[in-house]
């Protein structure tokens, strides 16, 4: 039972390996985001170079569309649940920082709110645009 209870030393130690590896967390988001965002970018040209091509269909070319603005949906609710993790790991690191007395340090989780910004930004375009070529492809059909 006594191996259980952790010393203050031990705990301060634990608390700040805990806090090592959230801030670590905080980094590396912005990387998983810079990565996915990079990916998402290449679908959507892809995407839209298919729908756009003279010889497709516009069936296909429809379905893409449709597949494209849904893919920018998925988009809105990856920033959503990205947004919900970085404020998570900012309480965590806020909490911790307070435990050990220490200044909070946020690592890189601004650069990774600036980030979600940048990209909502872009999804709020790119689904106008989606949303555009939709109804002028109905319309025409």
């Amino acid at each position: 039972m006594d191996d259980l209870v952790a010393t203050g030393s031990q705990r301060q130690q634990l608390l700040g390996a805990i806090l090592t590896a959230k801030l670590q967390e905080g980094r590396e988001l912005l990387g998983h985001y810079i990565r996915a965002f990079t990916i998402f970018v290449a679908m959507t040209g892809a995407l839209l170079t298919l729908a756009l091509n003279e010889r497709a269909t516009p069936e296909l070319r429809l379905s893409l569309m449709m597949f494209g603005a849904a893919l920018t949906g998925l988009g809105f609710a990856v920033c959503g649940f990205g947004e919900i993790l970085r404020r998570a790991t900012l309480r965590e690191i806020d909490e911790l920082s307070s435990e050990l007395n220490v200044p909070a340090c946020h690592g890189g989780l601004l650069a990774v709110r600036f980030t979600v910004i940048i990209v909502v930004v872009f999804l709020v375009f790119e689904a106008v645009g989606w949303a555009y070529l939709l109804i002028s492809q109905m319309t025409a059909g």
